[in-house]
């Protein structure tokens, strides 16, 4: 009988927690309007009704929010008489303006602010907003496909107004105003990993050499290394002075240059060429100018961080030349010297790179730290990214590999019972060989980073087995030793059979015409 009493204790409780969880959910719920119900529709809105629904629905959702705020914006605007118009478009640009600069950049506000621009332009071209600004906006929020749209109804605005003067050339400050557009689409486009388009954005607006024009149509070719020596030899040019066939490079174009050696290196695997000239470029030194490398320190590392050109190109070229040759300590060195606000930008944007490095310190509690701010950054920016972004999300997906593979080393050797026999490893190799990237979708440098990342991880875990079977405890818990000196020989045929497959996929890639580049890159994977 007590145990029949019990039990129907234990069940009223249980209907009275269902109860009451009942009522909490029916509580969270706010009810904003009652449809009539019977065989009439309800049909007869309330103007109240439509504006708090919409109200409380832009406070939960930022997508909701932003097409709202820019309907009323703009029908606010476009109600308002020609004079009134003209009144507000100074005080909303510079409003406009002072935002972009100040605010800390997040791709729905950024995004929004854009489109309210780009309502105002229509109407008056004092609304114009500074390229660099939009650019620079857009590229950190990252809200780049509001970004290129502005700058392109920008481009095409300008364009509108020089047909309505008289035929004359235009002035020093609308050419660059206009070229100031063009080099911001480049930036954002190629953020958005839109090679094909950026190559031909650089041919037609920035190319006045003939030289410029053949080296990009290598590059679209695949032929990096013919890329590279003509690049070579007009920067040379650039140095002597000259002479130039005919008008003298711009600006735009010497920064081509340079951004597409590095480039050609990367794809080239010259990670120690690439590495030895961003040095010299940002060094100040006569070691450097000698081009015997020196470490770079916190002033010089800090100039990665000091314009936007410097993130896309030469940060990320620094990050990728001293991570893919295991210089840990250049790593280590930038990673610790730079000031909080560039560690900040350097941790979202490389976040897998420097879980590997403190991997290899052996710091396992900080690359399981970047390993996590790694995949938050990674679903931050996809969420970001707009759905027919092809390239964007490819790019985006390919590094998610390596934070996979850390994630699972990690896994492995932070339980000490994974060392006590070769099965964890096993399982873990297992899943590594039917895991690569695919021949006609990634390129080498996908393929080699793969090579790197597990030679790396490979290495680290004979460690692992290692320290552990020099325990007297190991020994004493009455398992079965593994061979340690026979695991090492059988880690380095995996390595080797790693190198051989992405050798084989180099070979398979290269095709009539591609001219050098890919026979090049795989002497670097077969050394």
């Amino acid at each position: 009988q007590a145990i029949i009493l019990a039990q129907l204790k234990k069940k009223k409780q249980l209907e009275n927690f269902q109860s009451k969880q009942a009522e909490l959910r029916a509580a969270q719920v706010v009810m904003l309007r009652k449809y009539r119900t019977g065989e009439l529709p309800d049909v007869q809105f309330r103007r109240k009704d439509v504006i708090i629904t919409l109200q409380e629905l832009s406070k939960r959702d930022s997508s909701v929010a932003r097409k709202l705020f820019l309907s009323v914006f703009e029908g606010i605007f476009w109600s308002q008489p020609k004079e009134e118009k003209g009144k507000l478009i100074k005080p909303l640009h510079d409003c406009l303006q002072n935002l972009l600069q100040t605010t800390k950049y997040t791709s729905p506000f950024i995004g929004t602010l854009h489109d309210v621009d780009l309502i105002m332009i229509r109407e008056s071209t004092e609304a114009l907003l500074p390229p660099g600004l939009v650019g620079a906006s857009a590229y950190r929020a990252p809200s780049l496909q509001t970004g290129v749209l502005l700058l392109e109804e920008m481009l095409i605005l300008m364009r509108r107004r020089q047909q309505q003067l008289p035929k004359k050339e235009p002035s020093q400050e609308v050419t660059k105003f206009v070229d100031e557009c063009w080099a911001q689409l480049g930036v954002l486009y190629k953020a958005t990993h839109e090679e094909d388009i950026l190559l031909g954005l650089y041919e037609k607006h920035f190319s006045r050499q003939p030289q410029t024009k053949e080296a990009l149509m290598l590059e679209l070719r695949g032929d990096y290394h013919g890329a590279i020596q003509i690049y070579d030899e007009v920067t040379k040019l650039l140095d002597q002075g000259g002479p130039w066939q005919e008008t003298a490079p711009s600006p735009h174009e010497t920064e081509l240059w340079e951004t597409g050696r590095l480039e050609c290196m990367n794809k080239l695997l010259r990670w120690r060429n690439l590495l030895d000239n961003i040095v010299v470029e940002l060094s100040d030194t006569e070691e450097a100018a000698a081009a015997q490398r020196v470490p770079l320190k916190g002033a010089h590392l800090n100039k990665l961080f000091s314009e936007q050109y410097m993130q896309l190109g030469y940060l990320h070229y620094y990050v990728l030349s001293t991570f893919n040759q295991h210089q840990w300590s250049d790593l280590s060195e930038l990673h610790d010297s730079i000031t909080n606000d560039n560690r900040v930008v350097l941790e979202e944007l490389f976040a897998p790179e420097l879980g590997y490095m403190f991997a290899a310190r052996d710091d396992l509690e900080m690359a399981r730290y970047y390993v996590l701010a790694s995949y938050r950054s990674f679903i931050d920016r996809w969420s970001k990214l707009h759905p027919l972004a092809l390239e964007a999300r490819q790019a985006n997906l390919q590094k998610l590999q390596k934070t996979v593979e850390l994630e699972e080393f990690l896994q492995l050797v932070q339980n000490d019972k994974n060392f006590q026999s070769l099965k964890p490893l096993d399982n873990l190799l297992d899943r590594w060989r039917f895991r690569y990237p695919q021949v006609s979708l990634d390129d080498i440098t996908v393929w080699d980073n793969v090579g790197n990342t597990r030679s790396l991880l490979l290495e680290k875990v004979h460690e692992g087995y290692a320290k552990y079977w020099q325990r007297p405890s190991a020994k004493e818990a009455g398992n079965e030793a593994v061979n340690v000196s026979a695991l090492k020989p059988a880690l380095l045929l995996e390595r080797a059979a790693i190198f051989r497959k992405i050798s084989d996929v180099a070979r398979k890639k290269i095709e009539p015409g591609c001219g050098r580049g890919v026979p090049e890159a795989i002497n670097e994977i077969d050394a």
